[in-house]
């Protein structure tokens, strides 16, 4: 192996264990503390969004928000376990790829970008410990499994 490549796996290691690290001691600490309200912040999380995309609202108007808030929080913990390597939750990123993508919702891949936006909008306002760093920290934990959802769309 070249040096120039054994450099580059030794960089891609060290940034798959600082992804690793955020998701364990900084992400999943703050999302256990949104969770904590209950299903208040995925009720303020749904309502932000709806104000800020219009027809959104509509997708949710018959849907069992209880079991919608359910399905977001399994969601997002597939997006922090993905950042620490989980095959699993790549199946599942997959499978909600499928189910998010143009034979099923077809939730277009320009909402994932407010999406996020929409969900750190929504920790600072549940987590009081949650500053730039942490909203740093998430950006980077979410964006593989977001894009890996947006590359099978």
């Amino acid at each position: 192996m070249s040096a120039s490549k054994q450099s580059q796996n030794e960089t891609g290691a060290q940034l798959q264990k600082r992804l690793r690290q955020l998701a364990e001691e900084v992400v999943r600490p703050s999302f256990r503390w949104c969770c904590d309200d209950g299903d208040d912040f995925f009720d303020d999380f749904y309502a932000t969004l709806s104000e800020r995309a219009p027809g959104i609202g509509a997708m949710f108007a018959h849907v069992d928000m209880q079991e919608q808030n359910r399905l977001i929080r399994r969601g997002v913990e597939h997006l922090i376990d993905f950042a620490q390597g989980s095959a699993e939750s790549a199946g599942e990123l997959r499978r909600i790829a499928r189910t998010h993508g143009r034979q099923g919702l077809n939730i277009a891949p320009e909402l994932y970008s407010l999406w996020i936006d929409t969900l750190m909008e929504t920790v600072r306002a549940h987590d009081p410990e949650a500053d730039d760093n942490a909203e740093a920290a998430w950006r980077v934990v979410l964006r593989g499994g977001i894009d890996l959802i947006i590359s099978l769309y």
